[in-house]
């Protein structure tokens, strides 16, 4: 429709070459008369069948509706983004898109309340196992550093260690059992040495 308004354009002025009129308000009133309707009709075009300035200059329609594009164009419309360059054309279609949007965008809400809930309970869960590892973990060193230093109240005022403490205990258990050997057999001597006498007598 474009380019038939455009041969028309042309074909008038060829014909006013041809006659050979050479006044300025014929040719400034059909080239005025040519242009209002060549900016009605790229009007009309641009405004309902959404063509672009390539698609006239080329006078071919660029296919903007794949599936990549109207995947792209349901998910900006549930997610109220709400990308403008592909759009339903038709009154249907409009309608359509309406319908899907009330029921779409509620459903999405919810979707993204759920997952925003799953993961955040994960990440409460998660958190406090690692406060648990962390704390047992801390209990744990603390406790063997308690049982390599561990020395009794009167070592520590003494200022010994607890490898001394455990030479001394074993020190005087030695020296109460040798005590104790010596007053036995010294016991043991003498009554011997009494039973011994008795005999004699």
């Amino acid at each position: 429709m474009i380019y038939q308004r455009q041969e028309e354009f042309v074909n008038s002025l060829f014909t006013l070459a041809m006659i050979n009129e050479t006044r300025r308000e014929v040719w400034t009133q059909v080239a005025r008369q040519h242009m209002h309707n060549m900016s009605d009709h790229l009007f009309n075009a641009f405004e309902k069948f959404f063509l672009t300035s390539a698609e006239v200059r080329s006078n071919d329609t660029i296919e903007i509706w794949s599936f990549s594009t109207s995947i792209f164009f349901a998910v900006t419309v549930v997610t109220t983004i709400g990308y403008g360059n592909p759009v339903p054309v038709t009154q249907f279609g409009r309608m359509m898109c309406i319908i899907f949007s009330l029921f779409g965008i509620p459903l999405t809400l919810v979707t993204i309340a759920d997952i925003g809930k799953f993961l955040s309970e994960h990440l409460i869960w998660m958190y406090g196992n690692y406060l648990k590892l962390k704390q047992f973990l801390c209990y744990r060193r603390k406790a063997k550093k308690e049982r390599r230093e561990h020395v009794c109240e009167q070592c520590k005022k003494q200022g010994l260690s607890a490898n001394v403490q455990i030479v001394e205990e074993q020190r005087l258990s030695l020296r109460i059992f040798y005590i104790y050997r010596v007053k036995y057999s010294s016991i043991i001597d003498r009554f011997s040495n009494l039973i011994c006498f008795k005999k004699l007598i």
